[in-house]
């Protein structure tokens, strides 16, 4: 469409063809069809995000904005303040994609009902969120229990918490790293982590990377991770078997 002739940038059946096609084909139509309600929603039924092209009434059109956010919760960043705090909208675009939260307004940040709802379902949400729900503790568990990324956004006291980080630990070995020392000498916390990937023995403690019980199950999953136990260790028979 991009280098299409004007006539056909205006030629109604060409252009639903084309963004029933690829929903972004939508920049290149005129004027006029970027403010047709079933161009508009051919659209963004193929990519939420082809709301962006939509004309201003489109894009704080209830119906419209319903159907884009299903599709992509981001395209919540397209539409009006009033419909970024329309309940119905809001809801729609964060489950389906928790990051929408930071487009919704700021009601529903701060809401922590609303946001603990989303976490359960999306734990990226909890980056969104306003400071004070980001350190309620119930909310932030349910947001590490399905978020790869949720730890990453905790307080640094939250970081020290054991029933936190185990359950974050357990959905992603790697928020180790970003666990506290004290956490990082916990041989429960560690041990989930190694026996998942064994090379996270380098993040653990000296205190447990001297643990023959730590080692031997990080070598277990990653015989290469022998390399950051202790020197002792390095040495000892019973390892030099589990490797052999």
């Amino acid at each position: 469409m991009t280098y299409a002739s004007e006539e056909l940038k205006n030629d109604k059946e060409v252009v639903l063809a084309a963004v029933s096609v690829d929903g972004n084909a939508l920049s290149s139509a005129s004027e006029g069809l970027k403010g047709d309600k079933e161009v508009v929603l051919a659209a963004i039924k193929e990519r939420g995000d082809a709301l962006r092209y939509a004309s201003e009434e489109l894009k704080n059109n209830k119906d419209v904005v319903l159907i884009a956010v299903s599709v992509n919760g981001t395209a919540l960043s397209f539409t009006s303040d009033e419909l970024k705090d329309d309940e119905d909208v809001v809801l729609i675009a964060v489950r389906n994609q928790g990051m929408a939260l930071k487009y919704a307004s700021d009601r529903f940040k701060s809401n922590k009902e609303f946001v603990f709802e989303m976490v359960k379902k999306d734990g990226d949400a909890l980056k969104y969120a306003s400071d004070e729900i980001r350190n309620d503790r119930e909310v932030v568990l349910a947001a590490v229990a399905n978020s790869r990324e949720a730890f990453d956004e905790t307080s640094e006291e939250f970081r020290g918490d054991k029933e936190i980080a185990l359950v974050a630990v357990k959905n992603n070995a790697y928020t180790l790293i970003e666990a506290s020392d004290e956490l990082r000498n916990d041989k429960e916390v560690v041990l989930v982590a190694v026996n998942q990937v064994g090379s996270l023995l380098e993040f653990a403690s000296k205190n447990l990377r001297n643990d023959k019980e730590v080692v031997l199950a990080a070598i277990k999953n990653e015989e290469w991770a022998l390399e950051y136990a202790s020197k002792k260790l390095q040495k000892d028979s019973d390892i030099k078997s589990a490797i052999s």
